[in-house]
């Protein structure tokens, strides 16, 4: 389904520390389906029942304006 343009707020998420995948694949999903990103910090591609259910990165989720701007502060904290 897809959210009507006058609910559509700029929504912005910063995860960085391991989850498992039972704790993000519904909010994944939603953000997919809202035509937003999740992006992992280590930049593999999600993917759900696997043996192994923890996800050992970190992620942001967002417009993909705002996914890019929180993974380029994320990057420059980590450099400093």
């Amino acid at each position: 389904s897809t959210v009507p343009p006058r609910n559509r707020q700029l929504v912005q998420e910063a995860a960085l520390q391991p989850k498992s995948e039972w704790d993000i694949c519904g909010g994944v999903g939603l953000v997919l389906s809202a035509g937003q990103q999740y992006v992992r910090l280590d930049g593999q591609p999600i993917c759900f029942n696997l043996p192994d259910t923890r996800i050992p990165s970190g992620a942001v989720a967002g417009p993909a304006s705002l996914v890019r701007n929180l993974l380029e502060g994320i990057r420059e904290k980590q450099t400093e």
